[in-house]
């Protein structure tokens, strides 16, 4: 791939100029516009177009990192405005059609976004490519391979065609009739290239109303204004596109958009901006006290998972980055039922980071607070894919994609869960019988119960370590094909993998928590990030190990007084958040995790408090090391990429 070329930033004035002639800008109108005039021929000399457009999830994404791609594997970079506005001069003379953008959220607060431009348009002077979760999926619905990272591919984006992404958007819109209907639009509305303002009207509605996840094979557009249990979601890639599936059963409307639209959350949304405007001494005047704005924050009945406001939120409380953040209009995850949903908050700190969180608020009285999920215990469940590469020892490796299930007993620290369970019974959708949780008292300091066995059988104590029940995984052959492998036997092995939809729409699994007197509590608790398919793994993009981090996991190793971490920065790939090494001789060892910087890609790591260093790695010890790169995805799929020693 040739190297990108960097776009300096353009002038206030010329910025302002290209937005106005797009029909774009900071503009905060009621309702979205259209285009009507192009720039003058003096801004365009020598062949050059004027993209403009909003990189928005909903809310905006300010200073999202953009990066137009072009069928010859030519780049050209610029960063959005505070509002998501981005302006790029393409010198058609040096960039050649079908283009793709990729919009990067800086503060980590947003999933990838991407958008297509099949062609230039025949005044051959401007466009506006707007790059949101629906473009996304139109993008999706428009590439042969359904993967919207190969926006940045050239071989893929050298197939689309306008008819592609018509067809795709045709599609989707008929899908979302009902939505767009009740946004105030009307007909096959232009979801890449019709302006819009991200205030929760016209398209910036509908983005508030639907989920768009990655699913590798394209994506998955979830219909919010379904009650949980009951979402309806369809998968979008091409061939869905061409099947009319999508066009033969559109999306319906269960409830009033009204009751969930961000404006109806503006009191949550004023009661937070007032709790975080102090400093923390302010708001925290001693340990484990709040504050009277921050008190007001929550329901005075606020529980989740067992724990209060202050305990649960004791990080945002005392963080000092914290200040009158920049806060985003609270939208809805899911709705449980017209007066209970869950809401997602995402607020960003001075150092422009985003922290986001998905709580319960209920309707209480005609009026919305955030009132936790009531729930006294803390549990959870949830999906992972993993890239996995295995070393033998040697330089050679085998690699696969593997899927599963976590559900978590909290124990130790400050765990509510009471000191008198025995052993916990989780059931629900993709669990073949019954996972079993129970504790090892040969683990010092695990902060989690392990799986003990599938089938349900009631133990008080197990040998197990890992809380992930495996579903399924595929073998990556050298040719880039793969092999389905059978699932091993064991007691953290689905018999058989299971139909990938049951995780779809928010689905419920049952926690029944077995107390030594003989007497059970059963709570309910809903998976927000299915697992996907181990063969959709290839339908993601994943950042490269360099050779030398990969190199200390090769045969037999010295101690590391400090470990430097590199990887390359795949575009497409969403970034690493954090790293996490373990070294062990076989019998003893150390770990320890590091945060990663906004979109970097190194990292240190050193020896935990009170070791010099991680151990040697000597192989015929039964020695291993073990690396694992955690990928930024905010509301979908967790995903990890890990590197084994053995």
């Amino acid at each position: 791939m040739k190297k990108p070329m960097m776009f300096k930033r353009v002038m206030p004035a010329l910025l302002a100029l290209a937005l106005a002639a797009c029909g774009g800008g900071g503009s905060s109108s009621s309702s979205d516009s259209t285009a009507t005039s192009s720039p003058s021929a003096s801004n365009n000399a020598g062949g050059t177009l004027v993209m403009a457009g909003l990189a928005a999830k909903g809310a905006a994404m300010p200073k999202a990192a953009i990066t137009l791609s072009d069928s010859k594997g030519n780049q050209l970079t610029t960063t959005a405005d505070i509002g998501g506005h981005y302006v790029l001069m393409v010198d058609l003379s040096k960039f050649t059609p079908p283009f793709g953008l990729l919009a990067q959220d800086p503060s980590g607060g947003s999933e990838n976004q991407v958008s297509l431009l099949a062609a230039v348009p025949a005044n051959g002077q401007s466009a506006i490519v707007n790059i949101t979760p629906l473009t996304t999926a139109v993008t999706a619905g428009s590439l042969s391979t359904g993967k919207p990272a190969d926006v940045a591919n050239p071989a893929v984006l050298a197939q689309v065609t306008a008819a592609n992404v018509t067809a795709a958007n045709s599609a989707i819109t008929a899908l979302l009739q009902n939505l767009v209907s009740d946004a105030g639009l009307s007909g096959n509305v232009d979801l890449i290239g019709k302006t819009f303002a991200a205030n929760h009207t016209g398209i910036d509605q509908l983005l508030d109303e639907i989920t768009v996840l990655p699913a590798g094979s394209g994506v998955q557009l979830i219909n919010k204004l379904n009650l949980a249990g009951s979402n309806q979601v369809q998968v979008i890639n091409q061939t869905a596109v061409a099947s009319g599936t999508l066009t033969s059963t559109p999306f319906t409307i269960d409830f009033p958009s009204s009751t969930v639209a961000p404006s109806a959350f503006a009191n949550i949304k004023s009661a937070w901006q007032g709790c975080f405007l102090y400093p923390v001494a302010q708001r925290v005047p001693t340990p484990g006290t709040l504050n009277s704005y921050c008190r007001n924050a929550v329901a005075s009945t606020y529980l989740d998972n067992g724990y209060d406001f202050y305990d649960d939120f004791s990080g945002w409380l005392n963080n000092s980055d914290i200040v009158n953040p920049l806060m985003d209009d609270p939208v809805i995850q899911y709705a449980i039922s017209t007066t209970k949903v869950v809401l997602h908050l995402t607020l960003r700190d001075s150092t422009g980071m985003a922290h986001s969180t998905n709580l319960v608020a209920q309707n209480i009285g005609g009026l919305w607070q955030i009132t936790g999920n009531q729930l006294p215990y803390d549990v959870s469940v949830g999906g992972i894919l993993e890239y996995d590469v295995n070393n033998t020892g040697t330089a050679a490796q085998t690699a696969a994609y593997r899927s599963e299930l976590y559900a978590s007993f909290t124990t130790g620290g400050s765990s509510p869960n009471p000191a008198n369970t025995q052993y916990v019974v989780v059931t629900g959708p993709g669990i073949a019988q019954a996972l079993v949780l129970a504790p090892n008292p040969s683990i010092a300091g695990i902060g989690y119960w392990p799986i003990d066995n599938h089938t349900g059988t009631a133990v008080t104590s197990t040998t197990g370590s890992s809380d992930t029940y495996k579903l399924g995984r595929v073998q990556i052959n050298a040719d880039g094909s793969l092999t389905t492998l059978a699932n091993p036997s064991g007691a953290t092995w689905a018999p058989a993998s299971p139909d990938y939809s049951v995780f779809n729409g928010y689905p419920a699994y049952t926690f029944v928590l077995h107390f030594s007197d003989g007497t059970t509590a059963t709570i309910q608790k809903r998976m927000s990030d299915g697992p996907v398919a181990p063969a959709n793994g290839a339908g993601f993009a994943w950042n490269t190990l360099s050779t030398q981090t990969a190199s200390v996991l090769i045969g037999d190793q010295p101690v590391l007084p400090s470990l430097g971490v590199s990887w390359t920065n795949v575009l497409g790939a969403d970034p690493i958040s954090k790293v996490e090494f373990t070294a062990s001789t076989g019998t003893s060892g150390a770990q320890n995790t590091a945060t990663v910087a906004s979109l970097a890609n190194t990292v240190t790591l050193v020896p935990p408090s009170g070791v010099s260093a991680f151990p040697a790695l000597s192989v015929a010890a039964g020695g291993y090391r073990w690396l694992q790169l955690d990928y930024l995805t905010p509301g979908s799929v967790a995903r990890h990429a890990v590197y084994n020693s053995n």
